[in-house]
């Protein structure tokens, strides 16, 4: 019996030690995945923002310009690194393989400019609706976004009534050579399309990416990147984002199986924002154009209509 009592003693003994073991190691990871989680600069928290339910959405379009601004701080570089791999791991890439350049069209073509899976899923999520409502933000309030289980966050810029204004004459004008109807709204829970302003002079221009909420999507804007009078301009930014917001692709673009001229954004050969402004290469003479080249036009038509 007292063999029997020691067996169990030892057994519990051993139970025991497992256990503590087991803790400990549980504990390791946790320390590991926070310390991981802070030099990314990872919320943990949801933003309340991102429980609101809104009905309408638009295109599901990303772009490949990488890297967004956020709060400059002591992590910020940290969080850049992160949003470079990030936002890599987000870019949408279509079932068809890469074209490659000798199989680009020689010639100026509305299909290679337009993504056909993306106009297809802004129509489902529209319905048959025309509306499309945006919103310009005005606050340097946090912006929370979710991708594969963890959130980012971003301190935006304010955008100015004079930018916003600006860029509402040009969804005008848009508004009356296609069969959408573009409207501003300043309630951000009715909006398709909330536009914000970032600043990061060491990233790209902007960038497209769907709201946690499956419900809209988000435009940043990056102010504080390119040449002065060249890809600085807002307005060529926000149209350029806009056109992929729309089922727009870049010239050099061939994942869905067509491209114009070459896949080489800088090439001498590639199409220029004097041809679309959803090019990268600067004209060879003259300035980027205002407003949308007669070839986005014709896409934009294809796409949704005209007027």
């Amino acid at each position: 019996m007292v063999k029997i009592l020691k067996n169990n003693a030892l057994e519990k003994q051993t139970k025991s030690k497992r256990r503590s073991i087991i803790y400990i190691i549980l504990f390791v990871v946790m320390i590991v995945q926070l310390n991981f989680k802070h030099a990314l600069a990872i919320d943990p928290l949801l933003s309340p923002e991102f429980q609101s339910h809104v009905a309408p959405i638009t295109a599901q379009s990303y772009t490949d310009e990488k890297r967004l601004m956020i709060a400059q701080s002591e992590q910020s570089e940290n969080i850049l690194r992160a949003f470079d791999f990030f936002l890599g791991l987000m870019q949408r890439k279509s079932n068809m393989k890469r074209v490659h350049s000798g199989k680009c069209s020689s010639r100026l073509n509305t299909e290679g400019l337009l993504q056909r899976s993306w106009i297809n899923e802004a129509k489902q999520f529209l319905r048959g609706r025309q509306n499309i409502y945006y919103y310009f933000n005005k606050s340097t309030k946090r912006v929370i976004f979710r991708h594969e289980g963890q959130n980012y966050a971003l301190w935006p810029r304010p955008i100015s009534e004079a930018d916003a204004r600006h860029a509402q004459r040009l969804l005008y004008r848009l508004d009356q050579l296609i069969s959408l109807d573009f409207k501003r709204t300043y309630y951000a829970n009715n909006a398709d399309l909330l536009v914000y302003l970032i600043c990061e002079r060491n990233a790209h221009y902007g960038e497209v990416i769907d709201h946690p909420s499956g419900t809209k999507q988000i435009m940043f804007l990056n102010e504080c990147t390119g040449e002065p009078g060249k890809v600085n301009r807002m307005d060529y930014k926000f149209l350029h984002e806009m056109g992929h917001v729309l089922g727009l692709e870049h010239p050099f673009d061939g994942d869905d199986g067509d491209c114009l001229f070459t896949t080489a954004k800088f090439s001498s050969k590639s199409a220029h924002l004097g041809q679309t402004l959803m090019a990268y290469r600067e004209p060879p003479f003259g300035s980027i154009p205002s407003f949308y080249t007669p070839l986005d036009v014709r896409a934009l038509v294809e796409a949704w209509g005209p007027e």
